[in-house]
């Protein structure tokens, strides 16, 4: 049915027509496709053959680029793995200088140091002393009971020194008004018997 319309139609106005145009193409494409298709040929597109091996070339470019790039990271990192060995090295050198002067230093104060049967039978002598301690400590308790018993005989023995001073004193005036009473009662009697 399209041939009958193109058939009707102006050569001319064919000719300027781009549907026209356009589908002669596709229809020529197609032939061409279905006749490398019944050939067994590989259908591919026009912009693959026009533009594949460029963006092959493309690719290639891209990746020898990474790898120049990667080659030369690795060269670089090689090359700072390299000079931290060397620090790591010169400061393992200084370290172990540092070191043996410090193992010098413990040597010389260890030499110092006090040997352990010294020191065992030093705190032997002082376990022992802090024993005798405990043992004692009994008896020191036993003397502080005592002489709170003696401050308190004390304390009543004093007391009872006053006690006999104050009675001594009372008997002394007892004994005085006594005296000032019986001559007064032997004044009383001589008077009363000069009344008589």
């Amino acid at each position: 049915m399209s041939e009958q319309r193109h058939e009707e139609r102006d050569p001319q106005q064919i000719s300027n027509d781009p549907i026209y145009v356009a589908e002669i193409l596709r229809n020529s494409v197609s032939k061409k496709d279905d006749e490398k298709a019944k050939n067994g040929e590989e259908r591919v597109s026009p912009f693959w053959k026009i533009f594949g091996g460029t963006l092959l070339s493309i690719g290639a470019l891209v990746v020898l680029t990474i790898c120049q790039y990667f080659n030369s990271t690795l060269n670089d990192l090689r090359g700072e793995v390299g000079r931290v060995n060397d620090e790591i090295r010169k400061d393992i050198s200084h370290s172990n200088q540092d070191m043996r002067k410090d193992i010098n230093r413990l040597i010389e104060a260890n030499a110092e140091l006090v040997k352990k049967d010294d020191f065992s039978s030093r705190m032997k002598s002082v376990w022992d002393s802090l024993k005798e301690l405990q043992s004692m400590s009994v008896v020191v308790a036993g003397l502080k009971e005592q002489a709170i018993l003696r401050d308190q005989q004390l304390k009543d023995h004093s007391e009872r020194q006053e006690l006999l001073k104050e009675l001594h004193l009372l008997r002394e005036r007892l004994a005085n008004l006594e005296g000032k009473q019986s001559a007064a009662g032997s004044v009383k009697t001589a008077v009363h018997r000069d009344n008589n």
